[in-house]
């Protein structure tokens, strides 16, 4: 049997606008469900609460596809236990450092089992403490990065090799996997170019430029550039310049309007906020080219411009990150562009907030707005190699980043990584860098219990069994504590017992029962005999 296991839940989070990886990890999922040939799914999920919101969110799609006895939701407590028990194909992890170093480290406890990650943002100073802990130990060889690019790739390569020369660690030997992120071409809409344009109000003559990507100049790109040459592009020309996208900074958009203002193009800018899927693909369809002069070394791959393919749009695109690789050959023109080196940047990158630090460093790149002009003007002007361009991007889409292709490409890899796993398990290894709570403070109690305490029954319990009455569990506290043991626990005690014992006759595992047994006398259920 083949089962797929995440701690991951892959739900847009409530509320959030549309986001590269929000979007990214949703559509993976969906299509893992539907072109994935696991025999299960195993979802270890945090609290009751995470998985009531997965059955809500998930179930109308699972039983869609008649899978839901597939998937299993199982409560994070349960999992070195399962680790033990079940022969895991592999565990994947959402992004590539929130669980997958720790994971790796309990794995090398319990399990034969390759974990995977996927790669997305990347220029987090922080990111580095992560990469620190990699090379710290725990990561095996049959564990992977699944990079969406060569380009982001590269950039954990830099990293892993500055803290060599930093530390003179050896970088992990985990394998890193290009792994791009794509699109289901089965279920994406295809709309009629005239109806979207009349639902939008824009005109069927008018030549319409789309960038769609967050209205940000610190996390995505500046769009000052970008209208300064499609206003010197277009000269007295009809032509609209639609920005659309997540934005959550008011000021931005409202410098945007002032910018189109100062420029003279304010007729010419169609500004859309917080677009909903169903807006996102009418202004998709209704363009007639796709223009994304990204800046900021956020972007790792660049899914929007797969959605501009899916819909047969070309591109004009900074020659930069994976933009290079997606927006390759036939489909795009792609704009040179030009940084420089700073020092002091570089120095205070971990004393600055993030949100400065990437406008700086955006704000010192370069996107030749004179190429950007030129191509804006050319892709107006000739409409067939418009055509021609936006054909080849349709291919390459289905050949590439359709996700019936890219799911069998990745359970191959992980099949192959199963059968690379040769961990020597060893349970008494714990992660050096999981804080042991237990012991760290360990000074903080008067006393830690010991096994030859004597325990008894107390008069509260005489009392609640005699009125019919249970003590309450907080939430989540039926997780770790079967609610079915205390009276048989409190049946043991009416006599006092000595705690060794009690674990040692019950038929559970005995840190379960030493925990109900600390919660009982926390609440006065049971006492000690001095």
């Amino acid at each position: 049997m083949r089962i797929w296991a995440t701690l991951d839940d892959f739900l847009r989070p409530q509320g959030a606008t549309l986001v590269g990886r929000n979007v990214a990890n949703n559509n993976f999922l969906k299509a893992l469900f539907k072109y994935g040939s696991f025999d299960e799914y195993h979802f270890f999920l945090a609290n009751s609460a995470h998985r009531r919101l997965f059955r809500e969110k998930w179930e109308p799609f699972l039983g869609s596809l008649g899978m839901e006895k597939k998937v299993k939701l199982l409560d994070r407590l349960m999992l070195a236990d399962m680790m033990r028990e079940v022969d895991y194909t592999v565990f994947h992890c959402s992004d590539h450092v929130t669980w997958l170093t720790p994971l790796c480290r309990l794995r090398n406890r319990y399990a034969q089992v390759p974990v995977t990650g996927m790669i997305f943002s990347l220029s987090y100073p922080r990111l580095m403490n992560s990469y620190l802990d990699m090379m710290h130990g725990g990561i095996a060889e049959c564990d992977a990065l699944l990079c969406i690019s060569k380009a982001g790739r590269k950039v954990v390569e830099n990293c892993f090799d500055q803290i060599h020369k930093g530390f003179g660690l050896a970088p992990p030997p985990l394998r890193m996997e290009i792994s791009p992120l794509g699109l289901d071409a089965q279920s994406l809409p295809r709309l009629d170019r005239a109806a979207c344009r009349a639902k939008l109000g824009f005109s069927d003559s008018e030549p319409v430029a789309l960038c769609f990507g967050r209205l940000s100049d610190h996390d995505k790109m500046d769009l000052f550039p970008l209208m300064q040459a499609f206003r010197d592009a277009t000269g007295d020309s009809n032509c609209r310049l639609v920005l659309a996208g997540a934005s959550a900074d008011e000021d931005y958009e409202r410098m945007l309007r002032l910018w189109a203002k100062a420029l003279g193009i304010t007729d010419k800018i169609s500004i859309f906020k917080n677009p909903d899927e169903d807006l996102k693909w009418l202004l998709f369809h209704a363009a007639d080219f796709f223009v994304s002069p990204t800046d900021n070394p956020q972007e790792t791959f660049g899914i929007t411009l797969v959605e501009a393919m899916a819909c047969g749009l070309p591109m004009i695109v900074s020659d930069y990150d994976g933009y290079k690789e997606v927006a390759a050959g036939e489909v795009a023109v792609r704009v040179k562009t030009t940084w420089d080196r700073f020092d002091e940047l570089a120095d205070l990158a971990p004393l600055m907030d993030e949100r400065t630090l990437h406008r700086y460093f955006a704000q010192s790149l370069a996107v030749d707005v004179g190429e950007l002009t030129e191509a804006i003007r050319k892709m107006i002007r000739e409409p067939e190699d418009r055509r021609r361009m936006g054909e080849a991007g349709r291919l390459r889409f289905l050949e590439k980043y359709d996700y019936r292709i890219l799911i069998p490409q990745m359970e191959n890899l992980w099949d192959e990584l199963k059968k690379q796993c040769d961990i020597t398990l060893d349970e008494t290894k714990s992660d050096p860098m999981a804080m042991d709570v237990f012991e760290i403070f360990s000074h903080y109690p008067t006393e830690t219990i010991s096994p030859d305490a004597l325990l008894r029954q107390s008069q509260l319990a005489i009392e609640f069994r005699k009125a019919r009455s249970e003590h309450p569990l907080f939430a989540e506290m039926s997780n770790i504590i079967d609610k079915e043991l205390i009276p048989r626990l409190l049946f043991q005690l009416r006599k006092p017992a000595r705690l060794a014992d009690i674990v040692r006759r019950s038929e559970i595992p005995a840190s379960k029962t030493r925990y109900a047994l600390m919660w009982m006398l926390k609440h006065g259920l049971i006492e000690k005999d001095e």
